[in-house]
């Protein structure tokens, strides 16, 4: 099916993708810099939510945005905010009622 309109990608297009790649790999290297980690300690990546759906992850590697990995330490998740969600609501009432035990409670 012919595209009806034509496809522009303006310099503002060009500036948020060039601050969004800079933002993710900042994060990857931050949080190994913290863990006094490099890429080499990695073993997947998980990458979820809507961003993981659409994402090509050989053109990320290639743009810079994910580091350059093997394709296969990639792993999407899908739409993790619900199980996060379940997760957190187990932990805090775990963690709650284990506290409430240790005081004798």
């Amino acid at each position: 099916m012919p595209l009806q309109q034509e496809i522009v990608i303006t310099e503002v297009d060009l500036d948020n993708l060039i601050r969004a790649k800079a933002a993710i790999y900042a994060g990857f290297a931050t949080l190994l810099s913290h863990m006094e980690m490099t890429f080499a300690h990695v073993d997947k990546i998980f990458i979820a939510g809507g961003f993981g759906r659409y994402i090509d992850v050989e053109r990320a590697i290639t743009i810079g945005m994910l580091p350059d990995l093997p394709v296969d330490k990639f792993l999407f998740l899908g739409n993790t905010s619900i199980m996060g969600r379940l997760t957190t609501a187990c932990c805090a009432t775990g963690c709650f009622t284990r506290r409430r035990r240790s005081r004798g409670g």
